[in-house]
């Protein structure tokens, strides 16, 4: 699939050839701060930081066999990969975005909450400020 947008630190937009349309993905098991109608404290960077990454850029995607295909937006719900990397991993690692939204067994959940484990110790950007990150939730700090 080739990307064709990035629309924040976890939604893309790819061309999807067996559909013969572009379409809109969003990565599974992942939650990055606002960067579209509000901006969140490291928003911007994820998204800037994704962009260069993948944007125009192959990439292979995965559905889950115990997610829905898409959410209540319309978009898909994928596990992507650059290179044979996992995405998803190289965006938690770097703390731009937080492990989120795992309503099951979904594959690559042990890898990504091994990712956030190292970004929290990192203490690298969403992990460097005490408490944006808590729980389930990301607060809105905003620019």
């Amino acid at each position: 699939m080739t990307v064709t947008s990035v629309t924040d630190g976890d939604s893309i937009r790819y061309f999807d050839p067996l559909l013969n349309k572009e379409v809109t993905g969003r990565f599974l098991g992942i939650n990055a701060p606002e960067a579209t109608k509000t901006f969140e404290k490291f928003g911007p960077e994820g998204t800037a930081f994704l962009t260069t990454l993948i944007m125009g850029k192959e990439i292979e995607i995965e559905s889950d066999p115990n997610a829905d295909i898409t959410d209540k937006y319309g978009r898909y719900l994928i596990h992507a990969f650059i290179s044979g990397k996992s995405i998803q991993q190289i965006l938690i690692l770097e703390g731009l975005v937080r492990v989120a939204y795992l309503y099951g067994e979904y594959n690559y959940s042990d890898l990504y909450f091994a990712a956030e484990k190292k970004a929290k110790e990192s203490g690298h950007n969403i992990w460097s400020i005490p408490g944006y990150v808590y729980k389930k939730m990301v607060l809105t700090w905003m620019l």
